[in-house]
């Protein structure tokens, strides 16, 4: 591979999208997304991390120092962002999904012992450096983690979530981009 400064993309601009499972998802990269699907709006700095894994087991033999077959236990993806606006969509999706209701003209939101399901759909998408759109769509994920909220004097309320692809009829999740680098060529 040549080395070419023209490949090197920041992603300086996106949005998270949250909808729920079953919803229409795109299939390009700039299509319009279906009006379920709701920005969750500000993401602090750090941005969106995406972490896709497999976790291996190394079968050994007796006549080798290294393993002589792997395989294949476990693959994950996982995404995880920290958001920064205070809004029903925002803390309903960190407080494990229960739903906001209007007491006497004050939100109340009551988590239950049994919360609803905590899948959704999602979407990333980023806009790079060179004006390329790509999307990272999850047909099927679980909010998995949720970071300590801290409530400080000087700092934004910050509810961070983490959210683990589901098997959705042998998908994980997909990628669709209009970057040209990355199609191949026929």
């Amino acid at each position: 591979m040549p080395i070419d400064s023209s490949e090197v993309r920041l992603a300086p601009f996106g949005h998270v999208y949250i909808g729920p499972i079953g919803t229409t998802l795109p299939t390009t990269a700039t299509m319009p997304l279906d009006p379920s699907f709701q920005s969750v709006g500000y993401i602090d700095a750090d941005g969106v991390s995406l972490s896709p894994n497999v976790e291996l087991t190394d079968i050994m033999a007796w006549q080798s120092a290294v393993p002589v077959k792997t395989t294949v236990d476990t693959v994950t993806v996982e995404v995880s962002f920290v958001m920064l606006q205070t809004n029903r969509q925002t803390w309903e999706l960190f407080f494990l999904n229960e739903q906001f209701s209007n007491n006497f003209g004050e939100a109340e939101l009551v988590i239950g012992s049994s919360p609803p399901s905590q899948e959704k759909a999602v979407i990333i998408e980023w806009q790079d450096d060179e004006e390329d759109q790509t999307r990272l769509v999850i047909p099927r994920g679980i909010v998995a983690n949720r970071e300590q909220l801290t409530l400080v004097r000087n700092d934004a309320v910050k509810p961070g979530v983490t959210i683990r692809c589901l098997d959705n009829s042998g998908v994980l999740a997909y990628v669709l981009s209009e970057n040209p680098d990355l199609v191949p060529s026929t």
